[in-house]
């Protein structure tokens, strides 16, 4: 039986993609490929320009709510114009929903339940809350690891039943090794040289930097080791002490910060 499948799209029009959004982004370009049987319509806060979806079976529905888009918005056009089912990709599903309205939506971990110190006051507190209601009202939840289902069974009491641990995949015809003269030319663009130790994420507390600076630091002193680390990444909420971390541990002159780097730099950065 053809479903008429809602996606919260809303993360595609990011420019500088990171963790969410790419996963959103793959996941609805590669169900066009592989499904054309059942109908799709892509929730928008804005059309993006970095997406062309030309299958008949999607459609696209621009939702213009500058204020709590998925609880105003997305909720609304939700009502009037119901799916058979929602797809959320990341933690934040309507509160006020048709009777009768399936949801699935993918937690991605429960860091704002473990680290909340590490999380940006209110978001944090919000991201609990729809995390927690989420995980007790969606139809069926996504978890991207077999840790994060043990930690929603475990932490917030949720059915093991009710959780399907789909991992995140590799775009392989994209992340392959690269020719040797197409690595020179990325490491000589942001003025480095293999070999070197690589970080990929944003600059926050959460992923623990400071620890990985520390420790890289005491590797470096003690084995005299000249690998530098590479730290790829915009600074997210409280950088300020893991880019103060390199010059408190001695290692400044090995460690550096590109900031944020486009997503076709990134398969020469990870071969070198």
């Amino acid at each position: 039986m053809k479903s008429r499948i809602g996606i919260d799209a809303s993360r595609v029009a990011a420019q500088e993609k990171t963790g969410t959004e790419t996963y959103s982004y793959h996941l609805i370009t590669n169900l066009e490929k592989i499904d054309r049987d059942n109908k799709y319509v892509l929730y928008f806060q804005k059309i993006p320009e970095n997406i062309q979806i030309t299958s008949s079976n999607f459609s696209t529905r621009l939702i213009k709510s500058p204020r709590l888009w998925t609880q105003v918005g997305l909720s609304y056009e939700c009502f009037v114009n119901p799916p058979d089912l929602l797809f959320i990709p990341a933690h934040t599903m309507p509160l006020v929903r048709r009777p009768g309205l399936k949801t699935v939506v993918t937690i991605h971990d429960l860091g704002a339940e473990y680290l909340k110190e590490y999380h940006q006051f209110p978001q944090s507190l919000y991201l609990n809350f729809t995390t927690e209601y989420c995980a007790r009202n969606a139809t069926h939840l996504i978890a991207v690891s077999k840790s994060t289902k043990a930690d929603l069974v475990k932490r917030l009491k949720v059915d093991p039943k009710k959780i399907s641990v789909v991992y995140e995949g590799v775009d392989q015809n994209f992340f392959y090794h690269r020719e040797q003269s197409e690595i020179e030319n990325v490491e000589k663009k942001y003025g480095i040289s293999d070999p070197y130790i690589l970080f990929v994420g944003t600059i926050q507390p959460r992923k623990n930097l400071v620890r990985l600076i520390e420790a890289f630091a005491k590797v470096n002193s003690e084995l005299k080791n000249s690998i530098p680390l590479i730290l790829v990444g915009k600074p997210g909420w409280l950088h300020q002490e893991i880019y103060a971390a390199p010059k408190k541990f001695g290692v400044e002159d090995k460690v550096k910060f590109l900031n944020y780097v486009p997503i076709e730099d990134l398969p020469a950065l990870y071969s070198g």
